[in-house]
């Protein structure tokens, strides 16, 4: 199920629609993809066309260029042709289904050459998308696109940058995790993508939206929770998609293998922790190597008071402990304060580092 976004949806999708790039940006877990997801079907209910690649899962230049046509030809319907053969010369030429194809994309037969140059492979795949879009106008996202970078970045951005900013019938949709990478590319005046698209960042799903969801869910599981129970959960999980998910799962779970369990948040949470032990783990560990950043930190999970005044500048440089916390998708800028972005890391560090009582 598809919860809430609704304000975020019509947005992006007016924005699209006019023909304006967007860049949504956000931590890992908070649902960009499933909401680009979201927004490319509900485009495809108009007639139009779309198509999606994730470059997190993308390991070569070549992989990223086969990705971006094999998801055109899916909008042909010849994309499982394609696939089976896309590596023979001879069946591409002998393809009765790409015939038409081949003639009007010639390129399309060097995806069966072994030492066809990749990163011409990938500057015609992307001309590809545009060439369709003559026919339909498409939509088309690269989801995880600040892993650009394991692909030879530079090179490859000034490629994307060069190729789509002559496109005229197709709309991109950027999406990304790491905010310092994203803002290189987009943001920052000198960046190659500088107000080449929106820039939309995402924040929690609002807790209303989630109340209904979370009723029916646990009560499919002979769960029943109460409204301030409910609510209760939701300040812990501030609306963070895939914590209020994961504590949905984790209190079905425990209802699931002790039928007379008695709910409490604190049981639940607790089971939240152990599954996510070895990312909390692993993640306090690489930040706490820095003592500026470990103290910034759990200033922060305290929250006591504002982290400027409570550590000592002169020891700590919290504007700089702030901004990589920032960079790593870790920090939120609320409308007062920032606060961690991660409720599980932060019930972690004050219960397990801080010794804090709820």
């Amino acid at each position: 199920m598809f919860i809430g976004r609704g304000q975020e949806i019509i947005q992006i999708m007016g924005l699209l629609a006019v023909g304006q790039n967007v860049v949504l940006i956000a931590p890992r877990r908070m649902g960009k993809t499933s909401l680009v997801l979201e927004i490319l079907s509900r485009f495809r209910k108009k007639g139009l066309a779309t198509g999606m690649v994730d470059l997190f899962e993308v390991a070569t230049i070549r992989e990223l260029a086969e990705g971006i046509t094999t998801t055109v030809l899916e909008h042909k319907k010849l994309a499982s042709v394609f696939r089976k053969i896309k590596h023979d010369l001879a069946e591409l030429l002998r393809s009765v289904e790409l015939k038409a194809e081949l003639k009007g994309h010639e390129f399309l037969v060097r995806f069966g050459q072994k030492d066809t140059d990749s990163l011409k492979l990938l500057a015609d795949s992307l001309d590809y998308i545009d060439n369709t879009s003559k026919e339909k106008k498409m939509i088309f996202a690269l989801d995880e696109f600040g892993d650009i970078g394991k692909l030879d970045g530079e090179q490859l951005v000034k490629l994307f940058r060069a190729k789509l900013q002559r496109h005229k019938n197709a709309t991109y949709i950027f999406s990304g995790s790491y905010e310092s990478v994203m803002a290189s590319m987009f943001i920052k005046p000198n960046s190659p993508f500088f107000r080449f698209a929106t820039i939309i960042n995402l924040g929690y799903i609002e807790k209303d939206a989630f109340v209904p969801y979370l009723r029916k869910i646990l009560k499919k599981g002979k769960l029943t929770l109460t409204k301030e129970q409910l609510n209760e959960a939701l300040d812990f999980t501030k609306g963070h998609p895939y914590y209020t998910n994961l504590f949905a799962q984790q209190a079905l779970i425990q209802k699931a293998v002790n039928p007379r369990f008695k709910y409490s948040l604190r049981a639940v949470q607790e089971a939240m922790l152990l599954v996510e032990k070895s990312y909390i783990e692993k993640t306090w560990e690489e930040l706490s190597a820095s003592t500026e950043t470990r103290l910034t930190l759990l200033e922060l999970a305290r929250g006591d008071t504002p982290v400027y005044t409570s550590l000592d500048y002169r020891r700590v440089n919290v504007s700089r402990a702030m901004r990589k916390l920032s960079e790593l998708g870790l920090l939120w800028k609320a409308e007062s304060a920032s606060e961690l972005i991660d409720p599980l890391f932060t019930l972690w560090l004050r219960r397990v580092i801080l010794k804090l009582s709820d």
